[in-house]
């Protein structure tokens, strides 16, 4: 397996432009050279990529000429996160899909083969309710990716969140299995699966087999969604591995763990107390640089005890 990062790891310092390529200046003195290219970075007021002009294809074109010049790649993407409530707003669900549209378009012109999408709920949803609903939101995106070749996958979420059926690797299966989109599929993220009282992540995985096609690797305490890196937490990584190697995985072994340093405005657990004048609420940029160096470091010696690295 080789390893693979989100952009959204240096996202947070990227304050003078919006456009995705700029994070990737920032990878240049780690060892990534594989990425996770996130979408959820497009989601600001005014952004392009809620528009039908071609703004956001310009942004795309932009990552694809920065990730060239770099050497790097994009292996796997992640749709645009928004709230759920505008899916279930018709004044602004048009806006909302437009984004998820384009960024499944934009896979296409980047060849990237597959996108996470987050399922779509209301909180206290029933389980029905919740299938019916998203059965008609992957059709719908479904379309789109069979027009592009590119692979939608739905995304496991952590015991608890009422409302939110994507939980356990048979509930997927099951799901994708009814759905009929020939090109939906599933990722896998291992710190959702370990909130609560956490589940166990093997079976869950060779229960999704042939299905899986992506994975978010990080760690947390099974108390909330930390993304931090593996190792910080309480993640069984063994668990993990040892069922990628008997489904046969073929994906990237691909890190969504931006946060073991925090910035200060961090979305999941924001620093304490911050005052205008305070001068260690970020990290700086270098900081994050050496950190990314470990997370890879950390990766690497994880699959390589299991004899499964790849440059």
């Amino acid at each position: 397996m080789k390893l693979a990062t989100t952009t959204d790891d240096f996202c947070e310092y990227i304050k003078d432009s919006r456009a995705l390529s700029y994070t990737l200046d920032c990878f240049r003195d780690t060892p990534f050279r594989h990425f996770d290219l996130s979408f959820c970075a497009v989601t600001y007021p005014g952004s392009v990529w809620y528009e039908s002009g071609d703004g956001w294809k310009r942004e795309a074109e932009d990552c694809a000429k920065k990730a060239d010049a770099y050497g790097y790649d994009f292996v796997q993407a992640h749709a645009p996160f928004l709230p759920y409530q505008d899916y279930f707003d018709p004044d602004k669900r048009p806006a909302y899909m437009q984004a998820i549209h384009h960024s499944i378009e934009a896979c296409a012109m980047l060849g990237i083969p597959h996108i996470t999408i987050h399922g779509i709920y209301l909180d206290g949803d029933t389980q029905d309710k919740f299938i019916h609903e998203n059965l008609r939101f992957c059709r719908e995106l479904g379309e789109t990716a069979e027009k592009y070749g590119v692979d939608i996958l739905i995304e496991n979420f952590q015991d608890g969140n009422y409302g939110y059926y994507f939980r356990r690797g048979l509930e997927m299966r099951q799901f994708i299995e009814e759905a009929g989109v020939p090109r939906l599929h599933a990722c896998w993220d291992t710190g959702h699966a370990n909130i609560g009282k956490g589940f166990d992540q093997y079976h869950d995985l060779l229960e999704l087999g042939s299905h899986l096609r992506a994975l978010h690797i990080q760690d947390n305490w099974g108390t909330s969604d930390a993304h931090v890196m593996p190792m910080v937490g309480i993640v069984n990584f063994d668990q993990i591995i040892k069922a990628l190697i008997e489904i046969g995985y073929k994906g990237f072994f691909s890190f969504e763990a931006p946060d073991t340093l925090r910035v200060g405005g961090d979305s999941h657990h924001k620093r304490r107390n911050l005052l205008p004048d305070d001068k260690l609420a970020n990290p700086t940029v270098f900081l994050q640089q050496k950190m990314t160096t470990v997370k890879y470091e950390i990766g690497k010696w994880m699959l390589e005890t299991y004899g499964v690295f790849e440059e």
